[in-house]
């Protein structure tokens, strides 16, 4: 491998065709100041768009692709030299990945640690200005109020799915069979409907966006603000029907 690497993760950005040329020029000047060390130091570029993947090392193609692209999946520019097959000299990757967070990095390796420092330190500083707000979204605080409401959600309406439903079933203990049965389909569905949220969650908020600005703060307080409001909704039925349901059982 080479002797000094230096890489990090960089999801959460906003990449437009004007940030693609910026970090195009910066691995441009990288490469031409690296020419009389290494003459072999190019650039290969990737970008995976409509369901097909171009490889080039035009950069003009790519920007073609990138310009017309309905929906861009990911973008992968590599400055490498002959020996990076090998794991040695000058190799610059910069992934950036719609749908896979841990597919977007920036790395640095060479066998000089001072152009390494350089280079890290002038992509890293470019890359951080397109960042966005969509981390927010995909925090631990989030991940952890989806869980909660989504149970809250699913407990709220087992009991007013068996309340609505319970005056047609003629047995006895209805609401409370209906109520348990009811918990118990959710709480084997809640796996399946997690999935589909955290889905559209990386689909309106993904981890790179390319050629459109994600919604912002504002846009995602407003979501919150209704889905927030749906389940205290639920909740004040629910406790309605939880004081009968008590009124009945203390009689």
């Amino acid at each position: 491998m080479s002797d000094y690497l230096k890489d990090k993760y960089i999801a959460f950005l906003t990449i437009q065709g004007e940030h693609l040329d910026a970090l195009d020029s910066d691995l441009r000047a990288i490469m031409n100041d690296s020419v009389s060390s290494d003459g072999s130091v190019h650039i290969e570029y990737l970008i995976r768009y409509d369901g097909i993947g171009v490889i080039r090392k035009n950069y003009v193609e790519i920007k073609k692709c990138f310009d017309i692209a309905k929906k861009i999946d990911r973008v992968f520019i590599n400055l490498k030299n002959k020996e990076s097959h090998l794991s040695k000299g000058k190799n610059i990757q910069i992934k950036l990945d719609s749908f896979n967070a841990n597919d977007c990095y920036l790395s640095v390796a060479d066998d000089d640690e001072a152009w390494v420092e350089k280079q890290f330190k002038l992509l890293s500083s470019r890359l951080d200005k397109f960042k966005n707000k969509n981390s927010i979204v995909h925090s631990s605080i989030v991940n952890l109020a989806i869980q909660l409401l989504g149970v809250l959600s699913g407990l709220f309406l087992s009991l007013i799915l068996a309340k609505l439903l319970a005056p047609g079933v003629k047995i006895q203990h209805s609401f409370f069979i209906l109520f348990v049965s009811g918990f118990l389909v959710f709480s084997n569905l809640w796996t399946f409907i997690l999935f589909n949220i955290n889905k559209a969650r990386i689909k309106l908020w993904p981890f790179i966006c390319f050629n459109k600005k994600p919604l912002g703060i504002v846009g995602q307080s407003i979501i919150g603000l209704i889905i927030t409001s749906i389940v205290f909704w639920l909740a004040r039925w629910a406790f309605d029907i939880l004081k009968d349901v008590s009124g009945i059982i203390t009689k």
